[in-house]
């Protein structure tokens, strides 16, 4: 199994920017409603601790590498990570996507291939959360049909690509 301990802290730190950075990306690519997408952000890093904690029997088993990712605070990695307006210029975009592809040859370079399954799971589900946290139509928030723009279906192709997942691949 590996572990945080088994990482240079620079590969380390790629490695834990990786999911906030995917989700960033997707932000940046059509910035709407920023305080429902970050709490989207906020409710994915939730969402993958539940599983890990609490419904082990209903979701896959994470690797301790994926325990330790997600025992990062969300807003401290999402700090480091920047504002999606900071994000959305084409001088960001090209460098946070080989930033993204440098943290997944980190984890390809320490970690089994079910941890960078995992690995590659989690980072692209973050960024799929996010462009699905937009809704139109409903009332007060509530109800309404998703709306996922060209934009980013693109920046989801850009991350998926990123991180070596075929577009059609069934994982993403």
């Amino acid at each position: 199994m590996t572990a945080k301990g088994d990482f240079e802290p620079a590969d380390w730190t790629l490695v834990i920017e990786g999911p906030p950075l995917a989700a960033m990306h997707v932000l940046a690519a059509e910035p709407r409603d920023s305080e429902r997408e970050r709490v989207a952000i906020a409710k994915s890093y939730g969402e993958a601790r539940e599983h890990l904690y609490y419904k082990e029997s209903e979701a896959p088993q994470w690797s301790e590498l994926l325990q330790e990712i997600l025992a990062e605070p969300a807003r401290v990695t999402m700090a480091r990570v920047g504002t999606p307006e900071a994000l959305s210029t084409p001088e960001v975009t090209g460098p946070q996507l080989e930033r993204l592809r440098s943290a997944a040859a980190a984890v390809d370079a320490k970690a089994t291939d079910e941890e960078g399954r995992q690995y590659r799971h989690l980072v692209l589900g973050m960024a799929q959360r996010v462009a699905d946290s937009h809704r139109k139509g409903g009332f007060l928030g509530l109800g309404g049909k998703k709306v996922v723009t060209d934009r980013e279906l693109k920046a989801l192709d850009d991350v998926a690509d990123a991180l070596g997942i075929e577009a059609g691949d069934p994982g993403r």
